[in-house]
């Protein structure tokens, strides 16, 4: 397929199918020609342990590495996202949950991986836009977020590592649960 095929192939598609990943038969078809039974058993089979893992070091970098200029970013962020979480702005609460792990991110100084997570920055916040409209967000279940959001920020700003680790476990085990139980219905 040639250059300008392909990109005519693209462009005739709507953005959220090229860019927020596959619908649900599609990853069905996906896993049923790899001969797997989950996304997790391709995660497993795909991702090194050590790569999968090193993900949760990133908050005890943060809160060892932030300087005052960081945390000032990232108590705005948060304060933004606490923000639109009590006016249940869902319209703006994936950009602003997007940035809040952003500005953790970038205050590890971390070169590598601020560049990493500035680069995928769109398609993480569109994959929450995408998922904040799928998924039935009620009150319980965002102040449960934010609960876990605030437990991030506090051991973050107060630089207990080990705290802000076992505060972005959870939330991250919490989400991923939240989603699996969607795809399990799709």
């Amino acid at each position: 397929m040639s250059d300008q095929t392909l990109a005519a192939a693209l462009a005739a598609r709507p953005f959220s199918e090229r860019h927020v990943g596959p619908d649900a038969q599609q990853v069905t078809d996906m896993l049923k020609a790899l001969d797997l039974s989950s996304l997790d058993a391709l995660m497993d089979d795909a991702v090194p342990d050590r790569i999968r893992s090193s993900v949760l070091d990133l908050p005890p970098a943060a809160s060892e590495r932030a300087t005052a200029a960081d945390l000032r970013k990232i108590k705005a962020a948060f304060e933004a996202l606490k923000a639109a979480s009590r006016s249940q702005d869902r319209d703006n609460l994936a950009e602003l949950d997007a940035a809040f792990h952003l500005a953790i991110a970038d205050s590890t100084h971390n070169i590598a991986l601020a560049h990493v997570m500035h680069g995928i920055h769109t398609l993480i916040r569109e994959g929450m836009r995408q998922y904040h409209r799928l998924i039935d967000y009620d009150e319980a279940m965002e102040k449960q977020l934010m609960s876990q959001h605030q437990a991030i920020y506090d051991a973050v700003m107060a630089r207990d590592a080990q705290k802000a680790r076992k505060a972005a476990e959870r939330h991250l085990a919490f989400v991923r649960e939240i989603y699996q139980e969607d795809a399990a219905k799709l």
